[in-house]
């Protein structure tokens, strides 16, 4: 091979990058530092989302049904926007708890709900990108509370999650 013909594609590989990406604005210059790898390159990744539960008690149709609560995820994001992820309706009034008294992961937050001395406890945690309610109930007898899955919460891309109080 000739040295004109070496130089010619030496000189054709720098002048169009060898492939990489060019940048062209400081927006694109955002997207691509936030990148991890997860998702292209023109995804937009939110940094924080902020969580709490959001409860509407509901009243039984005759005097000795159930008090329930429909209780749901609020999650608000770095612009302010919120949206409220519904988990369920369970039996009582809630109330937020802010100890444990129950083994296994570590919560993020907790809900308290009773009605006529039974009680079920929701618990809050994180797993790699969803939200995960688990459910147990309450017995004054036991030290411990089983808990089983009862909802899951995807969470936006890269979210930095952190909580707030039990909205009103």
């Amino acid at each position: 091979m000739s040295k004109s013909l070496v130089l010619a594609a030496v000189a054709g590989l720098l002048m169009f990058g060898c492939g990489s990406r060019t940048v062209s604005t400081k927006d694109d210059t955002k997207k691509l530092k936030d990148n991890k790898g997860s998702a292209d390159a023109g995804t937009v990744l939110r940094k924080a989302v902020v969580i709490s539960w959001s409860t509407e008690k509901r009243q039984g149709i005759e005097e000795t049904d159930p008090v329930t609560t429909l209780v749901k995820i609020a999650q608000t994001i770095e612009t302010g926007a919120k949206d409220h992820n519904e988990v369920g309706i369970v039996e009582g009034v809630c109330v937020e708890k802010t100890v444990d008294k129950a083994g296994g992961p570590k919560a993020l937050l907790w809900l308290y709900c009773e009605w006529k001395g039974k009680g079920t406890q929701l618990k809050l945690v994180k797993d790699k990108f969803d939200l995960v309610v688990l459910k147990g109930k309450v017995d004054t007898d036991a030290d411990e509370i089983a808990y089983d899955e009862f909802k899951r919460v995807k969470l936006p891309l890269g979210a930095r999650v952190t909580t707030a109080p039990m909205e009103k």
